[in-house]
């Protein structure tokens, strides 16, 4: 069983100077935090989510490992709010859902739940540059991804270029039942899939709080090691193809 408290002492352990952490809120009695990595509050933010399904560990870790990582020539650029494990409940009994036995990445609307309202007062009315949610499969072979955006270029497949050199990519021409290409599945339909799944966390983000909201996928069969890296990866491309 995950130790969501070995989590909580990494994120109280942080000490960069410019890094501070905040309890967003709590569910099923354990703390949900937000982690602010900025030298500059005026300067544009970029959002990483992860633990949002809690059987899907390799994107807390990887949060926690970015947080640690030397920001000092993105702190110029960015801001970076970070919440590593949106659903503790899950995390630690190592199920998607949380204790209500709910999907939260498809309840925004469901603003009772703790962990929504947690996500909303982190983000409250902000913009960001772009945001990246981190999950997991466990029926794919390799790493794939999703991106919107909205009058800007995409840079998908710059980022799973990155991704190869660290992770085997899903190459079907179709993954979750929709086209794809080289691991980048294709644009969706956001109002027929919000139709069918409810008003999702990335529909609600990307329609009111980003021009680029991306989420990623790491194959579950692969070594904890290797996702890792496979997410922290995707990060920092993401990153760079900004400042680039």
């Amino acid at each position: 069983m995950p130790d969501y408290n070995c989590v909580i002492k990494r994120i109280h352990a942080l000490n960069s100077l410019y890094t501070k952490f905040e309890k967003l809120g709590s569910a099923a009695g354990w703390p949900i935090y937000g982690i602010t990595i900025s030298k500059n509050d005026t300067l544009p933010k970029i959002m990483i989510l992860g633990g949002i399904h809690g059987d899907e560990p390799a994107g807390v870790e990887a949060c926690l490992t970015f947080c640690n990582l030397n920001h000092q020539n993105w702190l110029s650029t960015f801001q970076f709010h970070i919440i590593p494990c949106l659903n503790p409940y899950g995390y630690i009994h190592n199920t998607r859902n949380n204790k209500q036995d709910i999907d939260i990445n498809w309840a925004f609307s469901s603003k009772n739940l703790p962990e929504i309202q947690a996500l909303c007062k982190f983000i409250n009315d902000q913009k960001y540059k772009a945001i990246i949610s981190l999950h997991e499969d466990w029926e794919s072979y390799g790493y794939y991804m999703y991106e919107y955006r909205k009058g800007i270029a995409a840079i998908g497949q710059r980022i799973l270029k990155k991704v190869a050199e660290v992770c085997p990519i899903n190459l079907d021409r179709e993954i979750d039942g929709v086209s794809a290409t080289n691991g980048l599945v294709d644009e969706l339909d956001l109002e027929k899939r919000t139709q069918i799944r409810g008003l999702g966390i990335p529909i609600a983000l990307f329609q009111y709080h980003t021009d680029r909201f991306v989420t990623t996928e790491t194959p579950t069969s692969l070594s904890m090691s290797c996702r890792i890296e496979a997410q922290v990866t995707a990060i920092q491309a993401m990153i760079k193809n900004h400042v680039s």
